[in-house]
């Protein structure tokens, strides 16, 4: 199958991940990065990405079960045709995503992005971020460093302005 339509440069940011097999009919086990993790299956266009080849998804059915989420793939009938896509990214080009909101912002917006304390001390870039459990962790490397600076408003972050690249934390550099 081929890709969703995207010229050569559109951004694809990685929602997800597919799973393991699931039965016998081409279902799948699906890692969601999504809050909450269901509204993968609302986003459009939608593709699989494993090394250098893509399936645009379609999804036919999806179920939420205790241990997480699986669905059905257009196409993808088999065992053997799922196995083909374990661990495949689950991506959608960035402009497809809707506005994040006010004091909102999409993880790979954020990555990057320079980081600075509020007296000028550039800590480098952020590198990726994470969920805790407890909140959201920037990893800020530069200076041959790497820094986890809490992502709280307000308290740690000062401001975040994607125009300007950067990022403004109330950190103390020696932490």
């Amino acid at each position: 199958m081929n890709a969703p339509s995207g010229s050569a440069d559109t951004r694809w940011i990685t929602l997800g991940r597919l799973g393991k097999t699931h039965g016998l009919s081409g279902w799948m086990w699906i890692r969601s990065d999504c809050d909450p993790a269901d509204a993968i299956f609302q986003y459009q266009p939608l593709r699989a990405r494993q090394g250098n080849h893509t399936l645009a998804v379609r999804w036919e059915q999806s179920q939420i079960h205790a241990k997480g989420m699986i669905a059905k793939i257009a196409g993808i009938d088999t065992p053997e045709q799922a196995k083909a896509w374990t661990s495949a990214k689950l991506e959608i080009p960035r402009e497809a995503l809707p506005d994040a909101g006010e004091d909102s912002w999409y993880w790979a917006d954020l990555q990057g992005l320079a980081v600075l304390s509020t007296d000028g001390t550039d800590f480098g870039k952020i590198d990726h971020l994470f969920d805790t459990g407890g909140g959201t962790i920037m990893a800020v490397r530069g200076g041959g460093k790497e820094r986890l600076i809490p992502f709280v408003l307000d308290q740690v972050v000062q401001q975040v302005d994607l125009e300007a690249g950067r990022v403004i934390v109330d950190w103390d550099p020696d932490f």
